[in-house]
């Protein structure tokens, strides 16, 4: 299609989009992956036991390690649950970033349709007028 006055603001929007959607696209992917990661934690907590006798050292040491999963797991909950309100922010974005394309995308559209059809009119006018033309220097022979 030809230039009109909206394509570079539609080249840059679309532009924007994709980079949002980019982002968009990384933070699922992390989130995904947290998600993976604190099922596998919590999994291996389950399956861990603490021993049932031996010395007080051991049995202590069992307990820390089972705290410090947990404390592990809590700071990725968190972690998890920040990452979930960029991605929310970051779909506002996106959708944001969507409508302003295909606004965009719609006016250099409908700027190209009424490009076509003045053109159309000159090609019709230029038509006519060489029908016209013709038309005489036929007319002009016959006489």
């Amino acid at each position: 299609m030809s230039q009109n006055r909206y394509s570079a603001i539609k080249k840059i929007r679309k532009e924007e989009f994709r980079k949002i959607e980019k982002r968009l696209m990384a933070l699922e992917s992390k989130s995904r992956h947290l998600q993976e990661k604190i099922e596998g934690l919590k999994d291996a907590l389950l399956q861990s036991e603490l021993p049932k006798e031996g010395e007080i050292g051991h049995l202590q040491s069992g307990a820390d390690l089972r705290a410090i999963r947990r404390r592990h797991i809590d700071e990725l909950i968190n972690e998890l649950k920040q990452l979930r309100k960029e991605l929310e922010n970051e779909k506002s974005a996106y959708q944001e970033a969507n409508i302003e394309y295909e606004k965009i995308a719609y006016l250099y559209q409908e700027l190209e349709k009424k490009k076509q059809i003045a053109k159309s009119k000159e090609e019709a006018k230029l038509l006519d007028e060489i029908a016209v033309i013709l038309h005489s220097q036929v007319k002009e022979k016959i006489e």
